[in-house]
Order: C-alpha cells, then sequence, then structure tokens
C-alpha cells in the first residue's frame, strides 16, 4: 500500500531536454545534407516545394507534366533521406537553398 508518510508530489524532474522529442521534419533522414548531389532541376521543385507549391503548380511553373515532377519528386526525397514534402522543405532550408537563387 501508499506510506502515508511519503511527499504526494514528486520532487525528482528530468531536465527539460532529456524529455523533449525530435523534430520528425530535419530528423527524418541521418544523411549530411551538405554532401547531397542534387541535379538542377531537383533544386528548381526543391525551392519551389519550400514556397507551398503543389505539384500542378510546379508543372506549369516548368512547363513539365505532373508525372514528370512526381518522378522528380522521387528522386528529391530519396536523396535527401525524407518521405515527406515538409520534411523536404526543412532539408533545403537546412542546405541553405532559401538563401540564394542561383542554381548550386
Amino acid at each position: 500500500m501508499n506510506d502515508p508518510t511519503a511527499p504526494l508530489v514528486r520532487t525528482e524532474r528530468k531536465p527539460r531536454m532529456q524529455n523533449a522529442r525530435r523534430c520528425p521534419a530535419r530528423d527524418a533522414g541521418e544523411r549530411d545534407v551538405t554532401q547531397i548531389p542534387l541535379t538542377a532541376r531537383e533544386i528548381q521543385i526543391l525551392r519551389l516545394i519550400m514556397q507551398g507549391h503543389l505539384n500542378k503548380e510546379i508543372a506549369s511553373e516548368l512547363t513539365i507534366t505532373e508525372r514528370t515532377v512526381w518522378f522528380h519528386c522521387g528522386n528529391l526525397f530519396a536523396k535527401l533521406g525524407v518521405e515527406r514534402r515538409t520534411q523536404a522543405a526543412m532539408r533545403g532550408y537546412d542546405m541553405g537553398f532559401h538563401l540564394t537563387t542561383e542554381l548550386l
């Protein structure tokens, strides 16, 4: 049974950072994002994804089909080690693609 002399409130606490969850958008892949070779088209598509464009809008902007955008996104996600567009956008920010407009 419970000890009546024991404190009612637990006084020991773990440091807050120990309990913090990792951000799934940034932690989806374990690769060094600065060393991933992307094609010029993948960089264009990544930048448009970072701006919030849908595949249909990307296709219209780049004058390619939606199927081609889908294909490039699949390759891009595989190279970045991500599963979702949001994760890809976060990787793009980590790689610095929001800082420049020229192709790297």
